[in-house]
């Protein structure tokens, strides 16, 4: 057997005839490269099904939950589709269905646990794609989702037993890079993780197969290197750690192969490049693989469909010459022997087949390429062929039945394999051949609305017939009898009268009866319908000036609700409508005029009758429309470029005349320089607290009309003389990173945005933490002493001490809310003054806490006693970012436990 191993052969292969692959029909048992038998095939367990739009290859086809089959993209003999269809198992029908947001071939699909499908991959025609989007079979359409870390095509795809899916290997572009790396996508999230590391060696077109205990294994495939160009490499991949390990090798090296699991935990691999009759069965349990009896046909590019627990089908694919094949072959697992299944009705390779639902058995074969011709013919393979004919219930109308008017004939109609066509008869004549259910919720059921007026009154017999594809065909009918009311209504027009002139808008009536009921009136003007009315007066609104001035005859005609019509005599009348046009011109701006911003423009009119309204036209576009004298618009020039423009007005007087004024030339000039800005204060990375002026530079070619100031998106204040600033309230946000701005307009609406400014708010959250004047927000215990004068401060005029008396106790608290993801700092100064002579005993202490709000104490800070005494105020700072995003009470509290005084001065607490 000739064993391909030119790499210049196999590139232009590869651009040519793409492997399907895991990728098509991989939800079905694998639509993967196979084979197919030679020699007596049998076309009759093969039917032909409907056929695609456009002919297609190297596409992805999936089972849908539902039993459906969604075909994505592919290749036409010249380029990549983008399109998508969807086949009915139940009908054998094609429809169109959302099309991918990128055209792709050699890509991979895969059905996720929760329905959708997600394709990834592929070549667009020029490039190879990194992009990924999933089809929601509930909607019909496509959504983009994370694109892989690197672009590929022919790498293969399996959905892990978690939900994730795995990607491995294939091709970086269109020329040699060949890939080893591995992704891995999380529905989840809609995200790609990059494993590392990947497979040992770069390949593609492999085989890649979900085993029974979960894990991947990854047999075969290529990279043109050489000596190695065909792999005999199996990989093994464990979702528990992400990793491959060695797998075995397979007895023969191949790519482009067919691989399907059995039932039995073992894998089949068949044909392929470089050894497409051979096949071999491998054992991931002993990590060996061991050759069985070929196939008869050797082939590549093909797909192995697993048929049921012991046969596996080889359908068509390429021959080791080039050419296509049409033949089936079976594996049989308890033989280990292959034998001839069938025909394919067409010979091709690079298609797909998918295993359907249900019984009998059914794998639907769709398009391909045969010698040069993407395909659009699809096959259905049975097993065996159908002698089963179709089921048919007449569902209305029921036997006996009287029927009036129109009528929906109903009936209830199944075959094994599909129906074709449900066709309703009167008496032995058909009156429609349906080829779809009137639902595709409900495929058995189909629908017809039936005129009976059709027939004449009396009994009829209705038949429902049902075919299936075999050509069985399945007859019911039942007897009924038609009733119709058949007793016309009767109309005469009562207005307008014999012999009226009429301008204008003129009113229609007529009157009308029915010994049943009238549904509508239809007027006619001639055999031109002018419109029709269902309501009991039947009146209709004709403007007589979309017709020339003449005679006319007016007719209408009555429907009753059994569908009896009846026609009035005619009615003559003459249309004479006012054809003098208006006057106008345009009064303003004047020929020559230069304009910018907005500007008036003015018209004169008249007419005989009365003007109705005047239009004015920049060129061909309307500007705006005046209804009263004197008639002015207004109109903004900025919407335009600069250059010229002809202006004129259109006039409509009642009678719907129009004349148009001469044209008048004007050059919009406006201002289109922007203006320029930039803060000048507060700078780039200052810190900020309290009140803050915000400050900017702004220039322009004519004149700025005003500053705004922005933190973010928040309008802080405008100026609109230079210098420009405003006063900033920083304490009205959270402590963090904000982002100034500066936006300056100038007195033609230009507008100029600034570079941000990133600054830093960082307010005390304490109140009052140079206890000046009123103690509040703080609490004092005990004794507490507040002093304001007289003591000696850190800072202004108050302190806090803390002290002061013998066997004491004191505190004071303050309730903080520390804002989360920040890291605050609490500081204060201290000075601490003692009668106690001791160098030893902490007779006297000072506790700097938080507590909750039960007062449970979450910290101690610091504690400080007689023994820290000194002669002024020392600052101390302690972290508090471990309590961010809590509400808590700053605590110092002081015991003095003897009869000698120790006083705890503080001032200048703040928290930032």
């Amino acid at each position: 057997m000739h064993v391909i191993k030119s790499k210049q052969f196999v590139s232009l292969w590869l651009l040519t005839l793409v492997a399907l692959s895991a990728g098509c029909g991989s939800e079905q048992g694998g639509a993967q490269s196979g084979s197919a038998p030679i020699g007596e095939a049998r076309q009759d367990v093969v039917e032909w099904t409907g056929s695609f739009v456009s002919g297609r290859w190297s596409h992805t086809a999936t089972r849908l939950a539902d039993g459906r089959v969604l075909v994505a993209g592919g290749a036409t003999s010249t380029s990549s589709l983008s399109s998508a269809q969807i086949f009915n198992p139940a009908t054998g029908t094609w429809s169109a269905t959302g099309s991918m947001n990128s055209a792709r071939a050699s890509h991979r699909a895969v059905l996720l646990d929760d329905g959708r499908v997600l394709v990834m991959g592929g070549n667009n025609g020029s490039t190879n794609l990194a992009s990924a989007e999933i089809y929601d079979p509930a909607t019909g359409t496509w959504t983009l989702t994370g694109s892989l870390y690197q672009r590929r095509r022919f790498h293969e795809a399996v959905k892990l037993n978690n939900g994730k899916v795995l990607v491995v290997g294939g091709l970086y572009n269109v020329n040699d890079t060949y890939l080893a790396s591995v992704e891995l996508y999380d529905p989840a999230t809609g995200t790609w993780t990059f494993l590392r590391p990947g497979l040992s060696a770069a390949r593609m077109d492999a085989s890649a197969i979900l085993l029974k205990d979960g894990r991947v294994a990854v047999l075969g495939g290529t990279a043109f290197s050489g000596a190695t160009d065909v792999s005999t490499q199996v990989e093994l991949f464990n979702p528990a750690t992400n990793t491959f390990s060695p797998g075995g090798a397979l007895v023969t090296e191949r790519y482009l192969a067919g691989v399907v699991l059995l039932s039995d935990g073992r894998i089949l691999t068949a044909g392929g490049v470089s050894s497409p009759g051979s096949a071999e069965i491998y054992n991931p349990a002993t990590q060996t693989s061991q050759a069985i009896s070929p196939m008869a046909q050797g082939r590549v590019s093909f797909p192995l469909v697993t048929l049921d627990s012991t046969r596996i089908l080889a359908v068509g694919g390429r021959n080791d010459s080039g050419g296509a094949v049409a033949s089936i072959e079976a594996y049989d697992t308890t033989t280990g022997t292959w034998s001839t299944f069938g025909a394919l009705h067409t010979a091709r390779s690079s298609h797909s087949a998918t295993l359907l639902n249900g019984t009998p058995l059914r794998v639907l074969v769709a398009g391909g390429v045969s010698g040069s011709e993407a395909l659009t013919s699809a096959e259905i393979i049975k097993d065996g062929p159908d002698t089963t004919p179709p089921t048919c219930t007449m569902l209305f109308p029921s036997a006996g039945a009287t029927l009036k008017q129109r009528y929906n004939l109903a009936a209830s109609a199944s075959d094994n394999v599909g129906v074709t066509s449900v066709q309703f008869s009167v008496d032995g004549a058909p009156i429609v051949t349906l080829t779809q259910p009137f639902s595709a919720s409900d495929p058995k059921f189909y629908a017809y609305t039936w005129n009976t007026a059709s027939v004449a009154n009396g009994p009829h017999t209705v038949t429902a017939t049902a075919r299936d594809a075999a050509g069985y065909a399945t007859s019911t009918s039942v007897s009924v009898t038609v009733d119709n009311e058949l007793t016309p209504p009767t109309v005469s027009i009562t207005a307008p009268a014999q012999g009226s002139t009429l301008s204008l808008t003129a009113t229609l009536t007529a009157a009308a009866s029915d010994n049943v009921g009238v549904s509508r009136v239809e007027y006619y003007r001639g055999t031109t319908l002018l419109g029709s009315s269902s309501y009991s007066s039947y009146s209709l609104s004709w403007d007589t000036t979309l017709v020339a001035n003449g005679t006319y005859t007016l007719t209408a005609k009555a429907y009753d609700t059994t569908g009896n019509v009846a026609q009035s005599s005619g009615v003559s009348v003459t249309v004479a409508n006012e054809t003098v046009p208006p006057t106008v011109s345009l009064t303003a701006p004047s020929a020559g005029a230069v304009l910018l911003g907005t500007v008036t423009l003015t018209a004169g009119a008249a007419d005989n009758v009365g003007v109705s309204r005047v239009e004015f036209y920049r060129g061909s576009t309307l500007i705006a429309t005046g209804y009263s004298s004197p008639y002015s618009v207004t109109w903004d020039t900025r919407g335009v470029a600069n250059g010229a423009y002809a202006l004129t007005a259109k006039a409509y007087d009642a009678a719907r005349n129009t004349s148009t004024s001469t044209a008048v030339n004007v050059t919009v000039n406006n201002d289109l320089t922007p203006p320029t800005t930039s803060i000048t204060a507060p700078t780039a990375g200052a810190t900020l607290s309290g009140g803050v002026t915000v400050s900017a530079s702004a220039s322009d070619n004519v004149a700025v009309a005003r500053v705004e100031f922005y933190q973010g998106t928040t309008l802080l204040g405008s100026d609109d003389t230079a210098p420009y600033s405003v006063t900033w309230d920083a304490t009205t946000v959270t402590n963090g990173s904000y982002t100034l701005t500066s936006k300056a307009f100038d007195t033609s609406g230009n507008v100029t945005t600034s570079a941000g400014v990133p600054v830093t708010v960082l307010n005390d959250l304490v109140v009052n933490g140079g206890f000046e004047g009123s103690s509040s927000p703080w609490t004092l215990y005990n004794q507490a002493f507040w002093m304001n004068g007289g003591s000696s401060p850190h800072s202004g005029s108050g302190n806090l001490e803390l002290g002061r008396a013998t066997y004491y106790y004191g505190s004071a608290e303050q309730t903080l809310t520390l804002p989360a993801g920040s890291a605050p700092t609490l500081s204060f100064w201290l000075y601490i003054t003692s009668s106690e002579t001791t160098t030893v005993y902490q007779s006297d202490q000072l506790a700097v806490q938080l507590v909750d709000s039960s007062g449970t104490v979450l910290v101690t800070l610091a504690s400080f006693s007689n023994l820290n005494k000194g002669t002024g105020y020392v600052q101390y700072s302690y972290s508090l970012a471990a309590y961010a995003g809590r509400t808590v009470k700053l605590r110092f509290g002081a015991t003095n436990s003897s009869s000698l005084v120790t006083v705890f001065k503080l001032d200048d607490v703040s928290v930032r």
